[in-house]
């Protein structure tokens, strides 16, 4: 293959020649002379330009999933797959983005065609079995996730999406058990400890559980969940000053979730602080005015106030 212009050989798969640095073009003695070069773009310009829209497009799709604009996502995914429809990762991708909106009959469909040309990857499997346990059908969940923990048997996430599961089926000692893996193959990931903290919450072990929420905290203090849950923990054991510690770190990380503000409400109520846990509960009703937590709870508190 040589170049159109200067018509030194070419070894490289790339659109420009490496001796001129013009766009590469093929000489063929079976194209007329005369005709324009534009017209014998040669295979690997074409496969270049495909190659490189095709990665923009996936880059674009990754972008809006990051951004929650999953329909967005599934437009760019759409258009990757009208130039390479055999691309599993993309079916695998376009997938989430369908199951995001809630078209679950799409989201199924693209990721069964993403197993079918590549079913040795178990992230096509992780991936359906989201969708299962997206459903509340935890036993095809479980079946799918145990097939990408086989795939993958050295996968940290494979084995926490498995505990989640088995944490929504309330088995709570399998649940630790995988959680456990997870946190051996990836020990300084602090959403691993997270978790295991709600597993010990349900197992009513107060320490463990809070144990971990410090230790989450302490691989990744910007998580405002963490605090909360630790928090709540605190509450439970009746320190109140240190749930309202936690809390209020929350908030101070994010002043946006109204859940918060109902937590801290109940912290102020038992501290006998009436009109901070009032002032609390009105401004979740705010953020949120359909939180059914705060609407009881100020109820609640009107009540008390009205016997008092």
């Amino acid at each position: 293959m040589n170049c159109y212009y200067c018509k030194k050989e070419l070894q490289i798969k790339s659109i420009f020649c490496p001796h001129c640095k013009k766009q590469v073009f093929i000489l063929d003695s079976k194209i007329p002379k005369n005709q324009p070069s534009k017209s014998i773009l040669n295979e690997y310009s074409k496969k270049y330009f495909d190659r490189a829209k095709l990665f923009n497009l996936n880059r674009k799709g990754y972008d809006y999933i990051y951004l929650n604009n999953y329909q967005k996502a599934v437009e760019a995914y759409t258009q990757a797959l009208c130039i390479d429809p055999s691309n599993a990762e993309t079916l695998r991708n376009r997938s989430y983005a369908y199951m995001q909106i809630g078209d679950f009959v799409n989201a199924f469909k693209d990721i069964d065609d993403a197993i079918k040309k590549d079913p040795y990857d178990a992230l096509n499997h992780h991936r359906k079995g989201k969708i299962y346990h997206e459903l509340g059908d935890f036993n095809n969940a479980l079946i799918c996730l145990n097939e990408a923990v086989r795939l993958a048997p050295n996968e940290a996430d494979f084995y926490q999406w498995r505990s989640i599961l088995y944490l929504d089926m309330e088995e709570y000692n399998k649940a630790l058990q995988d959680n456990n893996i997870a946190i051996s193959l990836k020990p300084d990931f602090a959403v691993f400890y997270f978790k295991r903290g709600h597993i010990y919450r349900e197992l009513k072990d107060l320490n463990k559980s809070y144990d971990d929420y410090s230790k989450a905290i302490e691989l990744d203090p910007q998580i405002p969940v963490i605090y909360s849950c630790r928090g709540i923990i605190s509450f439970r054991r009746n320190d109140y000053e240190a749930a309202l510690s936690d809390i209020n770190a929350a908030i101070k990380l994010d002043q946006t979730n109204s859940l918060y503000y109902v937590y801290r409400a109940q912290v102020y109520h038992v501290m006998n602080k009436y009109n901070l846990s009032l002032n609390d509960i009105e401004e979740a009703l705010i953020i949120d005015p359909k939180n059914e937590e705060a609407q009881e709870f100020k109820k609640y508190l009107l009540k008390m106030r009205n016997k008092k």
